[in-house]
């Protein structure tokens, strides 16, 4: 009797003693940097993710957001990611091309013909040839994603068909939309997006190379009068990114809920930029003079980004550039 006791008695601690571990476990911070307003639908995506991380995870992992570039501008925050300075960041994949230059290939402006679809299988499809290297740099791809549709403004002449470029200096992102201006005749300039409003008011470049959405959250409209409008073409994915030390250093269950709420995240953001992406064209037909190519304009365009990838084959690769083109392929529209 007196072992049954002593045994029940055993037992109630070693309840007591998981309880009290629990109301005193330190919960693990995340911090996670990006660069865009708090206004801008790629804050509503990282949001998204710190919430689902903390309702997944019952509180004991908290994602806290470093927004507009508070602490790293975009190529300082893949370092600082490395580094391990900071855990994670919400960032361009292009930035991220600089460590990996296969990424390049997914920032390479297409003006049309393509179903947004293609940017959801795509990191499935090639992960082991985009993504999976990345781990050899110290981080790691959570989730990516469709990022709405790109597009050229000016403040002088208009875009319409690539010749238009010729002798124009283009506010460039990276390599992939830098080598497309530069083989449609432009100029690129590269210039961080929260500069970007100030060169083009400066007169620093002619025109912007950017998304719909940031049109509008950065006021790029306010300082141009044209812009084509790439829709139902390429997109430029942002991604997800931990630090790889911090994210191997986490228990397997806290792993899964990092990539399942990055996942989610993910499909939220595609989803919400897709929404969002004929809301903000309306909005920019209000306020500037808006073209979207024709069947016949996209092919020209189609001949420009062909070039580019030829271009960029000796980073890229021959196989990767005809696996990529055969997936795009799959996910036209006519």
């Amino acid at each position: 009797m007196k072992r049954i006791v002593l045994r029940s008695i055993l037992i109630i601690l070693s309840v007591l003693v998981v309880f009290k571990s629990y109301a005193i476990a330190e919960v693990i911070v995340i911090r996670i940097s990006h660069d865009v307003p708090v206004t801008h639908n790629g804050h509503a995506v990282a949001a998204k993710f710190a919430e689902l991380v903390k309702e997944k995870s019952k509180g004991s992992l908290e994602v806290k957001i470093y927004p507009a570039g508070q602490l790293y501008k975009s190529k300082e925050a893949v370092e600082a990611v490395k580094r391990g300075d900071i855990e994670m960041t919400y960032i361009h994949m292009s930035h991220i091309a600089r460590l990996e230059k296969a990424l390049q290939i997914v920032s390479v402006p297409f003006a049309g013909n393509i179903n947004p679809d293609l940017y959801s299988v795509m990191w499935d499809k090639l992960r082991s040839r985009l993504l999976d290297p990345l781990e050899t740099k110290g981080i790691k791809v959570l989730g990516a994603h469709f990022t709405g549709y790109v597009c050229y403004s000016t403040g002088k002449k208009p875009i319409i068909i690539p010749s238009d470029v010729k002798g124009l200096k283009i506010r460039a992102v990276a390599k992939a939309d830098g080598t497309f201006v530069e083989m449609a005749g432009g100029i690129p300039t590269f210039i961080p997006s929260p500069e970007a409003f100030m060169a083009l008011q400066q007169g620093i470049v002619d025109g912007n190379y950017t998304g719909t959405g940031s049109m509008i959250e950065r006021k790029i409209w306010e300082v141009q009068k044209y812009m084509v409008a790439f829709q139902g073409g390429g997109s430029d994915p942002w991604g997800i990114v931990v630090n790889l030390k911090f994210y191997n250093g986490l228990s397997p269950d806290m792993r899964k809920i990092l990539d399942e709420s990055a996942k989610e995240a993910s499909k939220f953001g595609g989803d919400l930029y897709l929404k969002d992406d004929a809301k903000y064209l309306k909005m920019l037909k209000e306020k500037l003079i808006v073209h979207v190519p024709t069947k016949e304009e996209i092919k020209q365009w189609d001949k420009i980004s062909a070039m580019t990838l030829q271009k960029l084959e000796s980073e890229l690769g021959k196989d990767l550039i005809k696996d990529f083109v055969e997936l795009k392929n799959q996910y036209k529209v006519f």
